[in-house]
């Protein structure tokens, strides 16, 4: 979901943990040199901050794995609003998926559409390819709205209604989601100011009861 290859983390993972124990080991060298350092100490720290420096890409990629999930849930939300329009005015599923994904040009209508293309190419129903994108990715909103849309191209269900409430749902979730973090944010602040109120006063009082004691 960022757009790299398992090949190409693990790659990221070898570059970042050679070149940290390399730069502390020729550190090491040059410290044992100059001022008599162990260079087991230089060991030590080049295999403790290889250990980091390897660790390092899991955690980055997991984060912005994260915030782009939350990104491509978001989209999806419209995405199902623009698939109920489609919906009422009679498209056939497949029309709607295509003209819905054609709305949008930010990154995860691009992926959907290039989904869609490729199950055209393929001769896979889109509603499949997308459950399957949903499964890929973990984006579970997605294949909500694919198995909704299979109701619809496999059965000639109506299911304007279905998509809307489906939108509906998502757009609460996210608002709850939303206040949730304003919500997290608020409390950090409160406490920051309430320590910050606190070592005032401690800096006030502190004089006044040194004074008292002596």
């Amino acid at each position: 979901i960022v757009g790299i290859t398992r090949v190409e983390h693990t790659w990221k993972k070898i570059f970042a943990t050679l070149l940290m124990v390399v730069s502390l080991l020729a550190m090491s060298v040059v410290a044992q040199l100059f001022f008599s350092l162990p260079l087991w100490i230089g060991l030590v720290f080049a295999l403790g901050l290889g250990a980091v420096a390897w660790l390092l890409p899991d955690t980055d990629v997991t984060t912005r794995a994260k915030a782009a999930r939350e990104e491509f849930g978001r989209s999806v939300a419209v995405f199902v609003e623009l698939l109920a329009a489609e919906r009422r005015r009679d498209a056939p599923a497949a029309v709607a998926l295509e003209n819905a994904a054609s709305v949008s040009d930010a990154w995860a209508f691009r992926r959907i559409r290039q989904e869609l293309l490729r199950a055209r190419y393929n001769k896979v129903q889109p509603w499949t390819a997308l459950e399957a994108l949903s499964v890929q990715l973990k984006v579970p909103e997605l294949g909500d709205a694919a198995r909704i849309m299979a109701l619809s191209g496999d059965k000639g269900a109506a299911v304007y209604e279905p998509l809307r409430a489906l939108g509906k749902g998502l757009r609460i979730r996210m608002l709850n989601e939303d206040a949730a973090r304003e919500a997290r944010a608020s409390d950090k602040m409160m406490n920051l100011v309430t320590g910050v109120a606190v070592l005032f006063v401690m800096i006030i009082l502190t004089p006044m009861m040194l004074t008292l004691l002596g």
